[in-house]
């Protein structure tokens, strides 16, 4: 697929992405999606969770998506995330990550949740008093058996976005 345009905000040593765009049709408004933390794309380069992102969105109609994330850390192994969470404790929480991500939620259309499992013990101490409903809902590529949205990696192609109500409002 070719790419019209394509950004990255990253923290002055790259550990941190905050921020990663793709357009590729301008006539069509763009998809957010709120995961769990970036891995190795940049601008310019996926990764194989942006490439199935990038899918989605566009079997859904989409001319482009933004992805924001719970955490910035950039750490493409989930396992070595949760481990640093747990070390790191109350000090894993980046305000600039949060601006970040409360910006993306304020913009017009749906949110897609898409965090997996990994987040759910970190959800409450870290973001449920500062994570607001976007002005036109959740969607998810459906829930883990623990409740928790999808991650796109590992599902079918024709995966179908639905309505998603956070834990928190049930």
């Amino acid at each position: 697929m070719k790419f019209v345009h394509g950004t990255a905000t990253f923290n002055a040593n790259r550990s941190r992405r905050y921020r990663l765009t793709r357009v590729w049709d301008v006539s069509r408004s763009s998809l957010t999606w709120l995961m769990l933390n970036p891995s190795r794309a940049n601008a310019v380069r996926h990764d194989q969770t942006i490439r199935r992102v990038v899918g989605f969105s566009q079997h859904h109609g989409y001319g482009g998506c933004r992805i924001v994330n719970l955490f910035s850390r950039i750490e493409p192994d989930s396992r070595e995330l949760a481990v640093w969470l747990r070390c790191r404790g109350d000090h894993s929480n980046d305000p600039i990550n949060q601006e970040f991500v409360q910006a993306a939620l304020s913009l017009k259309g749906p949110v897609v949740a898409a965090w997996g499992n990994v987040a759910a013990p970190f959800l409450e101490r870290h973001w449920i008093a500062t994570l607001a409903d976007p002005a036109d809902g959740w969607l998810s590529l459906g829930q883990t058996t623990l409740g928790q949205p999808r991650h796109p990696l590992r599902l079918a192609g024709g995966t179908r976005l639905t309505r998603w109500q956070p834990s928190w409002h049930r």
